[in-house]
């Protein structure tokens, strides 16, 4: 039970780093003045990051011929960090890091409920209901008072 409470604190820490990373980003945007460069920065970093810690790691990498039997799709998951962090430098300073991250976290619900409900890209199946859909309605509303007061 003590590991679903460190993964919900990993989440939650996660999320607040997203907060902090679209305005460090942002910051460093203005820096170089270009947002293209300034993500391919923000990646590049964590790129190196990525790979000291995967060296470090004594698990072996995977061979070549099992990568190519997987899905295509699996190698698109970086196409979406890119969006995510491009949004972040671009959408954050103009509508606020609290209204922007409303807005990614809302994006993501309504998403997730399609995922989920139709069970996309091998996920267990998880129907959407009337609980799910007002938890995401309240989010939007959520979005709605953030952005007015």
């Amino acid at each position: 039970m003590w590991i679903v409470w460190l993964l919900v604190l990993f989440a939650l820490a996660a999320g607040g780093g997203f907060s902090v990373q679209s305005v460090v980003n942002h910051n460093l945007r203005v820096a170089i003045s270009n947002p293209v460069r300034a993500a391919f920065i923000s990646f590049l970093t964590g790129t190196l990051v990525l790979f000291a810690v995967s060296v470090a790691i004594p698990k072996r990498w995977p061979d070549f011929a099992s990568l190519m039997h997987a899905p295509w799709w699996i190698w698109t998951g970086g196409i979406f960090g890119v969006a995510m962090v491009l949004s972040a430098i671009l959408v954050a300073p103009r509508l606020g890091t609290a209204v922007f991250i409303s807005l990614i976290v809302t994006g993501q619900l309504v998403a997730s409920l399609f995922i989920d409900h139709y069970g996309f890209l091998g996920i267990d199946r998880h129907p959407i209901s009337i609980w799910r859909v007002c938890g995401a309605a309240f989010l939007l509303a959520g979005v709605v008072l953030i952005r007015r007061f």
